[in-house]
């Protein structure tokens, strides 16, 4: 497996005199639906439409449990949760925070593939 990346500085980011570095990944384009239910039709007994069945519940589970507050573990895969975000005190008139000052980002993921699956 070959992952593709390009390492760039970027000088005196944090004020310090400093270089920071960082690698940008370049990632092929994600394999569709319809091409992840083919792929697994031609290797066991389930049909397209029962894996997209099976995906679309998924779906379905793990919104109603991040809706709850819960994180969301799918098996082997990793971990769903939300992450939340405010605005900064010093932006309000008070200075405090509120419930209407706290917001959704975005749902973060956490793989836990294990190593020796990717051939590392």
């Amino acid at each position: 497996m070959e992952i593709k990346y390009e390492i760039h500085n970027i000088e005196n980011s944090q004020g310090t005199g400093e270089k920071r570095i960082y690698i940008q990944l370049h990632n092929n384009p994600a394999m569709t639906a319809d091409e992840l239910s083919k792929e697994i039709q031609e290797t066991c007994t389930v049909t397209p439409s029962d894996v997209k069945t099976v995906m679309t519940e998924i779906c379905h589970i793990a919104i109603r449990e991040l809706s709850s507050g819960n994180r969301f573990y799918l098996p082997e895969m990793g971990y769903l949760s939300l992450s939340v975000g405010h605005i900064p005190p010093s932006l309000k008139p008070n200075e405090k925070i509120t419930g209407k000052d706290v917001f959704l980002r975005n749902p973060k993921h956490r793989i836990v593939l294990v190593c020796t699956r990717l051939g590392c």
